[in-house]
């Protein structure tokens, strides 16, 4: 069975809630050099899309479902 690769631990650094939904950010600062707005992530078994990117942290919002 294949598990995934784990390329870094990131921690979360804030959840807000905004506009009607929330915001995950975390801190992943090594990940967030090659990962671009739009690219999937697992983040404990689940798929985010990454929206909003900086040096150190990339966001992802969460479905009511998530």
């Amino acid at each position: 069975m294949f598990t995934g690769i784990i390329e870094e631990v990131g921690k979360i650094a804030s959840i807000k809630y905004q506009h009607g939904r929330r915001r995950l950010t975390v801190s992943a600062p090594r990940l967030t050099k090659e990962l671009r707005e739009g690219n999937s992530i697992a983040v404990s078994g689940v798929c985010l899309t990454a929206v909003d990117l900086s040096s150190k942290t990339f966001g992802a919002d969460l479905a009511e479902e998530t």
